[in-house]
């Protein structure tokens, strides 16, 4: 190829919208049109002479040289990354087809790459990465209770459907408690519901310092509250209950009439593996029929079905 033909491809490569670049069989920029350089050169970039991949963040490097590998063994290949830019925040969306360069005889092989800013691209990452977020913030509000920030009984009984499924399939066992707060409504009366709410996220932090990583605790409705507890037995479940009944005794919530406490009932159950598969309310019945029970009893207790009281 000529002098004069290599100067007329560079001058009208210098007309486009786009950069061009060419590079060597090692990855380094050989030369650019006017639009790359200008737009390198204006972000103050040095380009010559640099390895292409070095232009862009450390974490998109490694793709782009595995992406050059490919090239230089004849595939041409589509990417989309970001080149650093001070005033725009996360970069400069980029889309960039990269393509083994037609040589001629006796010409070095190199490797032609274009590069196409795109504003769009960028604005639809934005969009989707605030997508994102924002259905992660309201799933969390769909399963959560507004007053005490635990769990609502929509996860909880989603979550003992599949904790209990668990159980069967692997024959762990799995204990569940329902508590509900001795004498709450006449608090709520009396005090007004700002204190009574007061009393329900205190139980809500009560129960959630009380249970491991792994367990669910969720307020079901009113002072009702659960504990899911997989792969525990009856043994191991019950001091557990104990610790949080007699923390609940303890705590108390200010008010302008003195300091103000409740006690609660909690009904156990527990499923365990030599059942097999089981009816899933059946668990739960347990455990509501022992709240009953400890109710009936005077409250401030703790029985678990099918082994008594505390």
């Amino acid at each position: 190829m000529t002098h004069e033909s290599n100067r007329e491809i560079q001058d009208w490569l210098d007309t486009l919208n786009l950069g061009v670049l060419f590079l060597d069989v090692e990855g380094k920029i050989l030369s650019v049109n006017a639009y790359a350089g200008n737009w390198f050169a204006s972000r103050k970039i040095d380009f010559q002479g640099q390895a292409f991949a070095q232009l862009f963040p450390e974490d998109q490097r490694k793709s782009l040289a595995k992406s050059l590998r490919r090239v230089l063994n004849g595939e041409t290949v589509n990417a989309e990354t970001q080149l650093p830019d001070e005033g725009k925040e996360g970069g400069v969306s980029v889309l960039l087809r990269l393509a083994p360069r037609r040589t001629q005889e006796g010409e070095e092989a190199s490797i032609l790459a274009v590069a196409i800013e795109s504003p769009e691209l960028a604005q639809a990452r934005r969009e989707i990465k605030n997508l994102i977020d924002r259905s992660k913030e309201l799933e969390h509000l769909v399963v959560t209770c507004p007053v005490t920030g635990i769990y609502n009984r929509r996860y909880f009984d989603m979550r003992f459907q599949e904790e209990l499924a668990r159980a069967e399939r692997y024959k762990h066992a799995l204990g569940i408690g329902i508590l509900d707060l001795d004498g709450f409504k006449p608090i709520n009366d009396r005090f007004g519901h700002p204190l009574g709410d007061a009393v329900l996220k205190q139980t809500a932090d009560t129960l959630r310092k009380a249970v491991r990583n792994c367990d669910v605790v969720a307020r079901l409705g009113g002072d009702e509250f659960a504990i899911l507890v997989p792969e525990v037995s009856p043994k191991k479940l019950l001091p557990m209950a104990i610790r949080i009944r007699q923390k609940i005794q303890m705590n108390r919530v200010p008010s302008d009439l003195g300091h103000v406490g409740v006690t609660a009932s909690i009904g156990l159950a527990c499923y365990t593996p030599e059942e097999g598969e089981v009816d899933p309310g059946e668990p739960l019945r347990r455990a509501d029929e022992a709240l009953l029970r400890a109710k009936d009893e005077g409250g401030n207790r703790i029985i678990l079905h099918g082994h008594g009281s505390e």
